[in-house]
């Protein structure tokens, strides 16, 4: 059974392991912000404030919470910089998460980045739309040549009759089927 000295050796000695890996967390932050920008990392909050950094915990590193004043003793005492040397490389890594959050959230309201985006959408939705009616246009081309076919293909007169009085109600709904707007594909034949 461990005795009280060696368990406060063993906390003041993972304080020193988790302090100096917090310190290179932060620096490799710094390098390579985007590695850590996704929300699951929580680092953006972690790195606003000296407290929210004290009380931040990373398992994977082994990187413990702790008070702030015992994050400040462990970093005067582990780290050559000591505590300002931690907390210029929070500020450091804050900024360059921030920075990299600023260029990949959406651009702000009036500017002519979301004006050019919801341009681009529109753009693609009136695509999709186009496409969309020349699908019909298509299918109703194809229902009026089977209409025909059948017409003619059992002869029977009422029934021609009706096929070509629906016909020009439906050819009279879709004038276009005959005038596609320029640029337009045609549909099936």
């Amino acid at each position: 059974m461990p005795d009280k000295g060696s368990v406060i050796d063993s906390i003041r000695s993972q304080e020193a392991v988790s302090v100096c890996r917090l310190f290179l967390l932060l620096q490799a932050v710094r390098q390579q912000p985007t590695l850590f920008s996704a929300p699951e990392d929580s680092l953006a909050a972690a790195l606003a404030t000296q407290s929210s950094l004290a009380a931040f915990s990373y398992e994977t590193l082994d990187i413990a919470r702790c008070s702030l004043n015992t994050l400040k003793r462990s970093a005067q005492r582990d780290l050559s910089g000591g505590w300002q040397a931690l907390d210029r490389a929070r500020l450091k890594a804050r900024d360059s998460l921030q920075a990299v959050s600023i260029e990949q959230s959406r651009p702000r309201r009036g500017t002519k980045a979301e004006a050019e985006g919801k341009l681009k959408v529109a753009e693609q939705k009136l695509e999709q739309a186009r496409s969309d009616c020349w699908q019909l246009v298509g299918a109703v081309r194809r229902l009026l040549y089977d209409a025909d076919s059948y017409a003619e293909q059992f002869d029977i007169p009422e029934l021609s009759v009706q096929v070509k009085k629906n016909r020009a109600d439906v050819l009279a709904l879709f004038n276009f089927l005959h005038n596609p707007p320029p640029g337009a594909e045609s549909g099936a034949s």
